[in-house]
C-alpha cells in the first residue's frame, strides 16, 4: 500500500538538490463513494459552498462599491481596505463568510473567499462596474479539498482517496484517455505534489469529478533563447510551425473541419427541431438527444486540440526553441472562421501550461500583415495572397505556402511595416 504523504519527503529532497520550477495542473477524474450513505453529505456540503460562494460575490461587490465611493483619491486601494476593515479585502469577505457559515469546515470560507476573488477581479476587468458584466451566481457549486487532510492510497489495481469524516472514493479513470493514471502513479511515487484540489458535481449526467490539482515540476530541456517558433492557424492545415530562423517548419493535422461541421449540423436540427413535450417522458428524450449531439462535438475538439498542441510542442522541443509565438485574436470578431470551429482559446491555453512544463514561453503578437506581408522582403499587400493557399510577393517574387509564409512572420515576432510605408500611410490620413 502507497500513501500520498509517504512521498512529501521526497519531493522535498528533489526541491534542495536543483532550482525546483513547478506549475500547476489540474485533473478531471471520476469520483465514487466507496459508502453510498456518503452522498448526502456531499449534497449538503455541496450547497453550503454554494450559498457561500454566492455571498462572497455579493460581498466583494458591496465591499468594492463602497471603496470607490468613499476611498480619497491620492489613498491607494490597499491602504482603504487595510485602514476600514484592518485587512484586505479578501481576508475581510473570509471574516465575514466564517461568522455567517458558522459549524462549516474550518477552511471552506478561506478556500471558497481565494476562488471567488479571483473571479471578482477578473469580472471587474471585464466590464461589472460598467454594467457589462452581470454579477457572476454560481449555480452549481464546489466543494473545496484541503491537501493536508486527503491521501490516496493504491491496493491493487483500485485506487482510493481519503478524505475527512471517513470519506472515501474511489478513482474511475475508465480509458483514460486523458492520461489521469499516469499522473496519480507518479504522485504515490513522489515525482509529482498535491495541491488544494475540488470536487464538483455534474447534475445532467449525476457523476461526481475531483479537480485534481498537481504540483509538476518543469522539465530542463536546455533550451536557446534565439530559437522561436511561429505558429498560424488555418482551415485546411490546423497548425502550421516556422523557425524565426532556417527552413524548417511542421504542417500539423488535416482537414476534419468536415466531421465537426456534420456535428454542428446534426446538433442544430435537433435545436430546431426541438418542440417541448407536454409528457415528462418525451422531452427527456430529446433533451437527451441534444446534449448527446453536443458532448460528443465537445470531446472532438478538445480531444483535437489536444493533439495539435502535443505537436506544436514536440516541434519546438526537437528544434530547442525557447518562445511560441501565436497570433493575438482577441480583438476578432466571434463569428471569426477560426475562433468558432477551432476554439481558439481552449487551443491557445492547452498550448500555454504545454509549453510551461517545458519551460518555453509562450506570447501572442498582433495579427495584422502576417498572412500578407512577404516574409523574404517585408512588402505588404493584399495582393501578394490572391489564393487562399499560395502567396506570392509582386515585389520580390518570392513564392511559399500561404501559410507557412505567416507562420515565418509569426516566428519573427510580427510584421511591423516599413518606415516608409508608414509616412505614406500618415501623409493619405493628414496626420
Amino acid at each position: 500500500m502507497t500513501e500520498v504523504k509517504s512521498s512529501d519527503n521526497r519531493c522535498q529532497e528533489r526541491e534542495k538538490l536543483r532550482g525546483y520550477q513547478k506549475m500547476i495542473v489540474t485533473r478531471k477524474i471520476q469520483i465514487k463513494c466507496v459508502d453510498k450513505e456518503h452522498y448526502r453529505i456531499l449534497e449538503d456540503m455541496l450547497r453550503t459552498c454554494r450559498l457561500m460562494a454566492n455571498k462572497s460575490q455579493t460581498l466583494f461587490y458591496v465591499y468594492w462599491q463602497d471603496m470607490m465611493d468613499n476611498k480619497p483619491e491620492e489613498q491607494k486601494i490597499n491602504e482603504y481596505f487595510k485602514k476600514k476593515y484592518h485587512s484586505s479585502l479578501q481576508n475581510a469577505v473570509y471574516r465575514e463568510l466564517r461568522r455567517r457559515f458558522q459549524g462549516t469546515l474550518s477552511y471552506f470560507p478561506r478556500d471558497v473567499a481565494d476562488f471567488c476573488y479571483k473571479d471578482f477581479r477578473a469580472d471587474l476587468k471585464n466590464g461589472l462596474l460598467k454594467g457589462e458584466k452581470s454579477l457572476r451566481n454560481y449555480r452549481n457549486g464546489i466543494i473545496p479539498i484541503n491537501k493536508q487532510n486527503i491521501k490516496i492510497e493504491k491496493t491493487d489495481d483500485d485506487y482510493i482517496l481519503k478524505w475527512i469524516k471517513g470519506i472515501k472514493f474511489a478513482l474511475v479513470f475508465g480509458k483514460d484517455s486523458s492520461g489521469n493514471q499516469p499522473v496519480v502513479d507518479r504522485i504515490l511515487v513522489g515525482e509529482y505534489r498535491m495541491s488544494g484540489s475540488k470536487i464538483i458535481k455534474d447534475w445532467r449526467k449525476k457523476k461526481w469529478y475531483l479537480l485534481l490539482c498537481v504540483d509538476i515540476p518543469q522539465n530542463d530541456n536546455s533550451l536557446l533563447e534565439d530559437v522561436a517558433v511561429g505558429v498560424d492557424l488555418g482551415i485546411a492545415v490546423p497548425a502550421v510551425c516556422a523557425l524565426n530562423e532556417g527552413k524548417a517548419k511542421a504542417f500539423i493535422g488535416d482537414n476534419n473541419l468536415l466531421k465537426r461541421f456534420k456535428m454542428q449540423k446534426q446538433y442544430r436540427t435537433r435545436q430546431r427541431n426541438y418542440i417541448p413535450a407536454n409528457g415528462k417522458h418525451g422531452r427527456q428524450k430529446v433533451d437527451k438527444a441534444i446534449y448527446k449531439a453536443g458532448d460528443k462535438e465537445r470531446r472532438f475538439v478538445h480531444s483535437f486540440n489536444h493533439k495539435i498542441t502535443r505537436e506544436i510542442i514536440k516541434f519546438a522541443l526537437r528544434h530547442r526553441a525557447s518562445i511560441i509565438y501565436t497570433e493575438d485574436l482577441s480583438g476578432y470578431d466571434s463569428n471569426d472562421t477560426i475562433l468558432r470551429n477551432w476554439s481558439y482559446y481552449e487551443l491557445q491555453a492547452m498550448l500555454e501550461y504545454k509549453a510551461k512544463l517545458e519551460g518555453i514561453k509562450l506570447k501572442k503578437i498582433p495579427a495584422k500583415n502576417t498572412s500578407r506581408a512577404c516574409s523574404k522582403c517585408g512588402y505588404i499587400d493584399k495582393e501578394n495572397r490572391k489564393k487562399q493557399a499560395a502567396f506570392r510577393c509582386i515585389k520580390c517574387g518570392f513564392e511559399a505556402n500561404a501559410d507557412y509564409n505567416a507562420a515565418l512572420n509569426i516566428a519573427r515576432g510580427g510584421v511591423k511595416l516599413p518606415k516608409g510605408m508608414v509616412e505614406k500611410k500618415q501623409e493619405e490620413s493628414g496626420e
